[in-house]
């Protein structure tokens, strides 16, 4: 049943956005005065590096999804992927990892754990380049490297526990 009223639903919500985009741009003209002042090259900039963020979040996403040994094919992958986008963009704190947890349980009957452990690796990438990003141009060298190293061993315990835990 969900099959068939699903394209009704995605033309629903679609028509509830963009009223709704409507009624607040119309409280908001100022807004759209604003954007006609942008320049163009601008405009198509920005549209460019989403499409580059997009290419790159597609990319370590099946990365990602090697670690739990899934592979999606592209279209379905960016399709995923663009969703996130959407997701992360108008829902705060992570909206777009639970949605993808939700999905690849859903349609590839990935266990929730496996997909948790394979972000948790991304995530400690992530935040251990972001903290020394954050501290090379501040601290000492070998400060940096010391809150790097501490911080990949506390991620390191703090992911053999989580293992210990699941299994």
């Amino acid at each position: 049943m969900l099959k068939r009223i699903r394209p009704y639903l995605s033309v629903g919500l679609l028509v509830v956005v963009l009223v709704i985009a409507a009624i607040y741009l119309s409280h908001h003209v100022y807004l759209l005065t604003d954007l006609s002042h942008t320049p163009l090259l601008i405009g198509i900039s920005l549209i460019l590096l989403y499409v580059l963020l997009l290419i790159v979040l597609t990319f370590k996403f099946s990365i990602t999804l090697k670690i739990c040994s899934l592979r999606l094919p592209n279209q379905e992958n960016i399709k995923l992927n663009a969703n996130t986008l959407l997701i992360n963009f108008f829902i705060p704190g992570q909206g777009g990892p639970i949605y993808n947890g939700v999905y690849l349980k859903s349609r590839h009957k990935l266990k929730v754990k496996h997909f948790i452990s394979s972000m948790l690796i991304y995530y400690i990438i992530y935040a251990l380049l972001s903290v020394g990003c954050l501290l090379v141009s501040s601290r000492p060298w070998w400060q940096t490297i010391l809150a790097v190293l501490t911080l990949g061993l506390v991620s390191l315990w703090l992911s053999r526990r989580y293992e210990k835990i699941t299994h």
